[in-house]
């Protein structure tokens, strides 16, 4: 590998376009590392190592359980600088860790990503979304855990299913496309399908064990408290789970997220808060409890946090603060 090829495979998985197979690619060398493995022409001084990996060291603290993946920081920091730069260090660091055969997506709170699976299914990661998924699919199935939100794109194989795994429900699919929302401080689980379908199994509450099959413009919810109902008409009604018919404009804006489209769709704060906070890396504080029945409809194109708060402020009539850099207070 020159130093060319290493250069743009380091600037393709820094910023989230590398391919299953390039990430691959980069572990690999990794595997093989060695002063032969070198990129040509991209050797620190051992002066340089020394000074880089000081450096390194003093901004983290590696955690057992994550070791191998700090040693890969370090190794590859010693080895390589692009423009006077690390490149690899805070991606390895905080979006991406290895374990044995298991692969770790992380996204934080104010970003959103794209990554290709080993089988070419496409995932799309919101913002403080985690994702787990093996190096490589078993022969007879295809299995990923998530927590937070992500919407998938799977390539079809009839003789591997493929199975999304979260807290409450798995999804399980052959080839389709759908959204699936799941973290764990919202008040409901959410599938919503765009294309094919998709057999939802529960594995919590008084519900476990339940399957319930979507078709294309169906969303499924399941509430995380025992007394909260959805509004909406349902096909399938219970004191826990809901499936609704949904609009190809609704699908559109509940997955416009992908686009760094912002929907929310009558909505009453309690919802939307947590919303905003993923969205922005903000903290909300509401000092009224009566603004919590307010609800809100409406989508934001490319909108930043001050454009967003004051259609907020002018729909509900409330009024808004700022202090420091990542507290809002709404009164």
């Amino acid at each position: 590998m020159t130093r060319k090829d290493f250069q743009e495979l380091l600037k393709k998985v820094n910023s989230g376009n590398a391919s299953a197979q390039e990430e691959q690619a980069l572990w690999d060398w990794y595997e093989d590392f060695g002063n032969d493995a070198l990129p040509e022409d991209g050797i620190l001084t051992e002066l340089e190592q020394d000074e880089l990996l000081a450096d390194i060291r003093s901004k983290i603290q590696p955690a057992t359980s994550i070791k191998r993946s700090f040693t890969l920081v370090y190794r590859i920091a010693a080895a390589v600088v692009l423009g006077g730069f690390l490149v690899l260090a805070g991606y390895v660091y905080k979006n991406y860790l290895q374990e044995g055969d298991m692969r770790y997506s992380t996204v934080p709170k104010g970003e959103r990503r794209k990554l290709t699976l080993a089988d070419g299914t496409m995932v799309w990661l919101n913002a403080d979304s985690k994702l787990s998924y093996p190096k490589a699919f078993a022969a007879d199935s295809r299995e990923v855990s998530l927590s937070g939100e992500a919407y998938f794109e799977v390539k079809h194989d009839a003789s591997r299913p493929f199975t999304v795994h979260t807290s409450t429900i798995d999804i399980h699919v052959l080839g389709t496309i759908f959204d699936v929302k799941a973290y764990p401080q919202d008040r409901q689980v959410e599938t919503s399908l765009i294309r094919g379908s998709v057999r939802v199994t529960i594995n919590t509450g008084t519900n476990n064990g339940r399957q319930v099959i979507l078709h294309p413009n169906q969303k499924f919810v399941l509430s995380n408290a025992p007394d909260a109902r959805s509004e909406q008409t349902s096909i399938v009604d219970n004191s826990q789970t809901l499936v609704n018919e949904i609009s190809g404009l609704q699908l559109v804006k509940e997955t416009g997220w992908r686009n760094n489209s912002l929907s929310f769709e009558n909505e009453q704060f309690p919802d939307l808060v947590p919303k905003l906070e993923r969205w922005f890396d903000i903290k909300v504080v509401i000092q009224n409890p009566q603004l919590n029945n307010l609800r809100f409809t409406g989508t934001l194109d490319n909108a930043g946090l001050d454009t967003v708060m004051q259609a907020l402020m002018l729909s509900g009539h409330f009024n808004y603060r700022k202090e420091g850099e990542h507290t809002i207070i709404i009164y």
